[in-house]
């Protein structure tokens, strides 16, 4: 989308972003499905430390993580997908009492979910916890997101057919 210079701009990225634009033209559309879906597999990878440091051995959560990975690219069904979250679950309820390793747990978790738009804000949300704390909404792991993100961005606009 092409958008006009904005009228005004309310909000920021992690609350919400509102940008009004007296035009805007659709210059192409495209299936981003399965680069949602890998964006949060790389989150969520990103994390899996934490899982892994407090519950060595347990590969769950990578399991799901490389299922979610594989339907990204077609190589995995959606039973699979759904069996890769319910593996992702049962290692979050594993990790219930460690709060860096349950949202590395459910980062995998978020990585299988059905919509891809749906498992990437799951995952953005839970392994920037898991990797920043709580409270740091603008820590490391959320500027590592965006860069990823923008990175990903820039390749489609690169690889279009404009």
């Amino acid at each position: 989308v092409e958008v006009s210079e904005p009228i005004s701009t309310e909000g920021d990225v992690e609350t919400g972003f509102l940008q009004v634009s007296r035009e805007r033209r659709l210059l192409a559309v495209r299936d981003l499905h399965s680069d949602l879906r890998l964006f949060a597999c790389d989150c969520a990878e990103r994390v899996l430390y934490l899982y892994e440091r407090e519950f060595p051995g347990d590969d769950r959560p990578r399991r799901a993580i490389q299922v979610a990975r594989d339907h990204a690219c077609d190589r995995a069904t959606a039973g699979e997908l759904q069996s890769a979250l319910i593996l992702a679950s049962s290692a979050e309820d594993a990790a219930r009492s460690g709060g860096a390793a349950r949202c590395a747990a459910m980062s995998a978790w978020g990585s299988a979910v059905e919509r891809a738009e749906e498992a990437a804000v799951l995952v953005i949300w839970t392994a920037g916890w898991a990797a920043d704390g709580k409270n740091a909404v603008g820590g490391a792991e959320r500027a590592w997101q965006r860069a990823l993100f923008s990175r990903t961005i820039e390749r489609w606009v690169t690889t279009s057919s404009l």
